[in-house]
């Protein structure tokens, strides 16, 4: 069911998008045709990338194991894609490597001054301020990450 979601939710916009532009283009017929095709096309890669994704990240779980691991997931910080553990000692975005440049962050959690969202409901970022920064997370569920920091590790939450 989750890849179906992410299918569609990939799949439909861009090929709405192509459609429309090829559709300008071309007309409606070719408008229709590839729009269906590049959507289905763009769902199928960005459905097998983050699948991909998310196996390479589950070898790293054992890595975090025997530090508790309370959530992970899916994340972007910054613009760079990767996966986010929450552990009962720290905090770690592990960065994919198609990310040029992008580094792993690691946070202990007694540096952690607040947790906060970011801006709006529908928006599913979450911050972290430490002493020297703020780091905002973009993920899935962030209710639930902003949940686990103040009922599981007694860190301040806005």
């Amino acid at each position: 069911m989750r890849l179906l979601k992410i299918f569609a939710l990939a799949a439909i916009p861009f090929g709405l998008a192509m459609g429309l532009v090829n559709g300008i283009r071309h007309g409606w017929q070719s408008g229709v045709g590839s729009g269906v095709g590049c959507g289905v096309l763009f769902g199928l890669l960005i459905t097998w990338f983050l699948k991909r994704q998310a196996q390479r990240f589950e070898a790293l779980r054992p890595k975090y194991e025997p530090e508790g691991i309370v959530l992970d997931g899916g994340a972007n910080l910054g613009g760079a894609g990767g996966w986010l553990f929450l552990t009962k000692q720290r905090v770690v975005f592990e960065p994919h490597k198609l990310n040029v440049g992008a580094k792993r962050v690691e946070i202990p959690l007694g540096d952690i001054k607040e947790v906060r969202p970011a801006a709006g409901k529908l928006v599913r970022r979450f911050e972290l301020v430490t002493a020297g920064a703020t780091h905002a997370f973009l993920v899935e569920k962030r209710d639930q990450w902003l949940q686990a920091f103040p009922a599981l590790l007694g860190v301040k939450s806005a």
